[in-house]
């Protein structure tokens, strides 16, 4: 189980700070990515059909950004250039694509930090997860207009503080041990113990929470989206 939790947290982690994954030339690997991205096009056009655009937009959107080398994200361009739906690419729509990723993190860092090794609490997390963060940002966006540059100052907040908290908790060696071995023929000596997943996982979540609350606050003023571009890369 812990070899299950250690494939979460890197998991979880990299899904949270949206690092792109090269395409491997594998098959079956290409595959797991277009099924998924039809998946969430299905889903999409469900909601559409429901006339929920808004939600619909954002599957839309999120699909182009992570998934788009697959059939499902050549579709949704072939429908948008011909005028069949609208893409809005509006900072709230940004935000509200960014929310649902970072509910899917909590989604999985909740029973990491409780230190479960159940997978099902694993996956009840990503699926209670991912719409809570949807709704809370949809909640925060409420009928407010959001420019690009204020969602990037949040979705920046949140990525920038979750990397200080990882760092700061390794850097303090926090939930670290150590423990003393006196071998009956040499001197005693002390060994460290490095599993302090929960730890680590705990300061990212708190450092992406006080980095989210820290670009709301910014985000209260104009931002162009240069400036919040220049911000991202340092």
């Amino acid at each position: 189980m812990c070899a299950l939790r250690g494939a979460v947290r890197t998991l979880a982690i990299a899904a949270l700070l949206g690092a792109a994954i090269a395409v491997s030339a594998r098959t079956a690997e290409a595959q797991t990515r277009a099924d998924s991205a039809a998946v969430l096009l299905d889903a999409a056009r469900r909601f559409e059909q429901e006339r929920r655009s808004e939600v619909a937009s954002a599957l839309y959107s999120l699909i182009l950004q992570r998934f788009g080398d697959t059939p499902a994200a050549d579709a949704i361009r072939a429908r948008s250039q011909d005028g069949r739906i609208t893409l809005d690419r509006s900072g709230r729509t940004e935000l509200l694509v960014w929310g649902t990723l970072y509910g899917l993190w909590l989604g999985v860092a909740a029973p990491l930090i409780l230190d479960s090794d159940d997978p099902e609490a694993y996956g009840i997390g990503l699926l209670a997860g991912g719409p809570a963060g949807f709704f809370a940002a949809r909640a925060y966006t409420g009928r407010r207009e959001i420019t690009t540059g204020q969602a990037r100052a949040i979705t920046w907040g949140g990525t920038f503080g979750t990397w200080q908290g990882i760092a700061l908790a390794e850097v303090l060696d926090i939930g670290e041990s150590t423990s003393t071995v006196c071998p009956q023929d040499g001197p005693c000596f002390e060994v460290e113990h490095d599993d302090n997943t929960e730890e680590v996982i705990a300061g990212a979540v708190l450092g992406g929470l006080a980095g989210i609350a820290t670009g709301a606050v910014l985000a209260r003023k104009p931002i162009s989206p240069g400036t919040a571009a220049t911000a991202s890369l340092g």
